[in-house]
């Protein structure tokens, strides 16, 4: 039996898939830290990356396993176990075949199928069926490799297709074992109980071995899996308060240029006033216009995280939107705007986002610079949702805008007084927050900005009102 053994490592399908399989994992867990046990996930922007890196990882140790066969083919053959050469040697060439097409298929850049994966599988069983059936089916210890077959089909293809892979598994090695001749020595004579102990031992470490190896493979690779979401968790909580204060910044940019503007205005009307009332007033609207620049700067600090007060981000949802029109209209004094508010029962107490307050000043800002005697903001609460809407009477937005807005880094303003990115900020907050914004052009010209913004994730328990 010891030649027998000899005769039948691993089957290069059972082998191969299993690391193919670990490379596999490792790829979709995206881990870079799983350079020293699998290949590192190719920079490969082509959607079948993931495909190729496992057949190129199957090819490499297709040609390590055909080597090893062929060894201990001729080792076999020196304990004089009775084996047909020439079918087992054809099976081995013919596997070598497929691995060179499969290296020069690999080597083209055309895309490669979604079953080439499972053809392959599909061979490796095919090659280790016969192997076995050539060397005394079930009688050969290493029919046990059967069971790494379904293990490796069970991970590397879909739910569908690795149920019927473990069937094809289970039919294959059923033939193989009603079919195949009993394993003998030449002359005919069975091989030795010894001999055939000695087989199963080894045969039984093996696949125990290559089984354990396989699963601390893939406890590693879930292992750095969840690193990796871990590591993604804090990226994206990173890049939220990135888009927080980018979005604040972005805002408080626009809103300082009016102030500052109708300052340079007063202090010009200032130099050339004659008169005491003239100059007080004068006084009074620069020193509203400080104080907007200054509530401007504090919200972009407290959002960076430079000041913030115990206890606060509550409000009612009426008064949020109140405020977000008195902003405006401190630092356009000169701004024309009119606000209906209402809803379905009293207005619910949210967490008064500072983004999202920024996100909604921004979409009013808008509407006051191309019609500042005429912007009207319409708010209506139910259970769900807040509906906000900004109609102004500006000159509408091209067809060839619309589709970009909110989307892309452009701008309609003229150079240096604008650069679109308060829009792209303004929908990517309104997104985070599971809402969304749209724009429309309104009869007898003008535009309108809609937001619809699902209030479960800003809502306070009412035990906390």
């Amino acid at each position: 039996m010891t030649g027998n053994t000899l005769s039948h490592p691993p089957p290069i399908g059972c082998a191969a898939s299993v690391e193919a399989a670990c490379a596999g994992a490792s790829a979709r867990d995206g881990d870079p830290r799983e350079a020293t046990t699998a290949p590192p996930i190719p920079s490969d922007p082509r959607p079948d990356a993931e495909q190729r890196l496992r057949l190129a990882e199957l090819a490499r140790l297709r040609v390590i396993a055909l080597g090893g066969q062929a060894l201990t083919i001729a080792g076999a053959m020196a304990f004089d176990v009775a084996l047909p050469l020439v079918p087992m040697l054809a099976v081995l060439a013919a596997l070598a075949a497929v691995n060179l097409l499969t290296l020069r298929r690999l080597a083209r850049a055309a895309p490669i199928a979604d079953g080439a994966l499972l053809i392959q599988l599909a061979l490796d069983l095919a090659a280790f069926s016969l192997l076995i059936a050539f060397a005394g089916g079930a009688g050969n210890p290493f029919v046990l490799l059967f069971l790494l077959h379904v293990v490796v089909i069970a991970l590397m293809l879909p739910r569908r297709a690795a149920a019927i892979g473990t069937l094809a598994v289970v039919v294959t090695a059923s033939i193989v074992a009603l079919l195949a001749p009993p394993l003998q020595l030449d002359g005919g004579l069975p091989l030795p109980p010894a001999m055939r102990h000695a087989g199963w031992a080894v045969s039984f470490a093996l696949t125990a071995a290559v089984i354990a190896w396989f699963t601390v493979r893939l406890t590693q690779a879930l292992a750095a899996h969840a690193s990796a979401l871990a590591d993604a968790r804090l990226s994206a909580a990173n890049d939220a308060a990135v888009l927080r204060v980018g979005t604040l910044a972005a805002g408080a940019a626009h809103e300082l240029s009016s102030p500052l503007a109708t300052m340079a205005i007063v202090v010009g009307e200032m130099r050339r006033a004659d008169n005491a009332a003239d100059r007080e007033r004068d006084l009074a609207i620069l020193a509203t216009q400080i104080d907007a620049c200054r509530t401007t700067l504090s919200n972009l600090l407290s959002a960076a995280g430079h000041a913030r007060a115990e206890g606060g981000g509550r409000e009612a949802l009426d008064h949020l939107v109140e405020g977000v029109v008195a902003r405006v209209r401190s630092a356009r004094p000169q701004s024309r705007l009119s606000v209906g508010l209402g809803g379905d029962g009293p207005a619910p107490t949210i967490f008064a986002d500072a983004a999202l307050k920024q996100a909604l000043v921004n979409l009013v800002d808008n509407a006051a610079d191309v019609s500042p005697d005429d912007v009207r903001i319409d708010a209506h609460w139910s259970v769900e949702a807040l509906d906000f809407v900004v109609r102004d009477r500006g000159p509408g937005i091209p067809a060839d805008v619309m589709p970009r807005l909110g989307r892309a880094f452009f701008s309609t303003k003229p150079p240096g007084r604008g650069t679109g990115l308060g829009l792209v900020l303004t929908a990517a907050v309104l997104n985070r927050l599971g809402g969304s914004v749209r724009w429309a052009n309104r009869d007898g010209g003008g535009a309108e900005a809609f937001v619809r913004l699902p209030l479960a994730s800003l809502t306070l328990p009412s035990r906390q009102s």
